[in-house]
């Protein structure tokens, strides 16, 4: 490392150094101080890492750990986050800083460019883990024409409809017996120590109250368990964002339990909701697939990209068909359901808004 560069862990001092680098590269998510300081400050699960050359910032990395299990161990798993840099050479300084933290790296999404980098770096790439949208008819993106937009917007009041009414009859009936509560905190009765599941997602009590906080300024997150003939066989976070809902993290002992319990809860928030919003979720057990799909959700991203390395070669995990996974993961479901507060400033307190 030459004179004048060094990898510093982030703290408040730090603030006016990554404002402007995260204005330099569009990032605007590391500009909500309610989430920078929630997601990266005062926990020990998820630390974010500036490179420093003299007085500014040419890069960075987060860092979150996760603990994951399999049948017969447990896994501590280190998820990157906004990854980073200005100059050549400093994206491996952080990629060699990530991959020291865990049993194993993670990027679940991200952008071709970090897949270049990890396909080089020899990662296992999973298939089978699918995004799933419901009611998200005439979708506006960035690179429609103005006219295009102006159509779209004309149509979804007509295609869209409230969520509530994708619970079809067939499926009421033969999930009968679930029964979805909306709880206001979680408790060690809400965790699953035993499943059907090759692996999954198996955080502990603290991390859940931190990382799906019910009451943070700039995610509206809501926890709902499920209930089968009065007793608990699992539960779900839902990330209630602007303009969709997501399934954040959710987990149980049956997949087929799980699946009616998430689309039961999705029902619930939908049936106060005017807003015609789309529903969004990730999933790899085809079991849960074919119960989402006949609810009315459509398949919008195949093989959504699971890779995973690390630096003496990563364990096999399996077939994803096994598996449980969620995509609230990291920060995947954070980016596109921020509320943001008044001022984009990282310096001083705002309230927050939509």
């Amino acid at each position: 490392m030459s004179d004048g560069l060094q990898i510093r862990q982030f703290n408040s001092e730090l603030y006016p150094e990554l404002m402007d680098f995260a204005n330099s590269v569009r990032l605007p998510v590391m500009l909500n101080q309610h989430f920078v300081q929630h997601y990266y400050l005062g926990q020990e699960w998820s630390r974010l890492f500036l490179v420093i050359e003299h007085t500014k910032c040419i890069g960075i990395i987060g860092v979150e750990l996760l603990e994951f299990v399999t049948p017969a161990s447990s896994l501590k798993v280190a998820f990157a986050t906004n990854f980073y840099s200005l100059q050549p050479g400093i994206g491996g300084m952080l990629w060699l800083k990530w991959m020291k933290l865990g049993d194993m790296g993670l990027v679940f999404g991200g952008s071709q460019d970090a897949h270049r980098i990890l396909t080089a770096r020899k990662f296992d790439y999973y298939s089978g883990i699918n995004l799933y949208r419901l009611n998200a008819e005439f979708e506006p993106y960035n690179e429609d024409s103005a006219i295009k937009g102006i159509v779209k917007a004309g149509l979804r009041p007509w295609k869209r409809k409230k969520l509530t009414d994708y619970a079809s009859k067939s499926f009421l009936k033969r999930f009968a017996d679930i029964q979805v509560v909306e709880r206001h905190e979680f408790s060690e009765g809400h965790l699953v120590h035993t499943g059907l599941f090759m692996l999954r997602f198996h955080p502990k009590i603290d991390y859940l109250q931190w990382r799906y906080n019910l009451h943070l300024p700039h995610a509206r997150y809501r926890l709902f368990e499920f209930l089968r003939s009065g007793q608990s066989c699992g539960y779900c976070v839902l990330n209630d964002g602007p303009k969709e809902l997501m399934v954040a993290y959710s987990d149980g002992n049956h997949p087929e339990l799980i699946a009616a319990g998430i689309l039961k809860a999705i029902f619930s928030v939908g049936d106060d909701d005017q807003k015609e919003r789309k529903a969004v979720l990730a999933s790899s057990n085809l079991a849960m697939q074919t119960i989402f799909s006949e609810s009315g959700f459509r398949l919008t991203k195949k093989d959504y990209p699971f890779a995973v390395g690390s630096l003496r070669g990563a364990q096999k995990l399996g077939d994803p068909r096994t598996w449980h996974i969620n995509l609230g993961l990291g920060d995947n479901d954070l980016r596109p359901n921020m509320f943001w507060p008044t001022s984009t400033s990282l310096a001083g307190d705002s309230d927050p808004k939509p």
